[in-house]
């Protein structure tokens, strides 16, 4: 019975993919991510890693900035930011790129965020959020 179940499962999600017009190693997850930032313009760096689920991009679409201006770069497990910092000095999209400025970031990589922002007033706003795709 479990074997049928997985089987069933699995099944949906490849005629998911299909009807989507994608196939298993092109499959990109999506997420709403945010957090706050120092208002005195330190580093901040996320716990929460994510595991980029196909070779290509990871992309993010800031809806909400901070007050003055967010910087974002993607690090890797041993704590070293693998891409350039993006700056948003408003809202839009930005795809992360490699040091040598390459958009290919292979699959399985796992990464976490670092941020920054410019120095706000503490009543400024320090929150940013956005869709990530990766």
């Amino acid at each position: 019975m479990r074997l049928a179940t997985k089987f069933v499962a699995g099944a949906a999600s490849v005629i998911t993919m299909s009807l989507l017009g994608l196939s298993g190693a092109q499959a990109q997850d999506q997420t709403h991510i945010g957090g706050e930032l120092n208002r005195g313009g330190y580093l901040v760096q996320y716990s929460n890693y994510r595991t980029h689920t196909y070779t290509g991009p990871i992309v993010l679409d800031l809806y909400d900035n901070t007050a003055t201006y967010t910087r974002l770069g993607l690090r890797d497990t041993a704590n070293d930011q693998f891409t350039r910092t993006n700056q948003w000095n408003g809202t839009g999209t930005q795809t992360f790129r490699l040091h040598d400025g390459s958009t290919t970031i292979p699959s399985g990589k796992r990464f976490a965020f670092n941020g920054r922002m410019g120095e706000a007033r503490w009543w400024q706003d320090n929150t940013w959020a956005g869709h990530l795709t990766y």
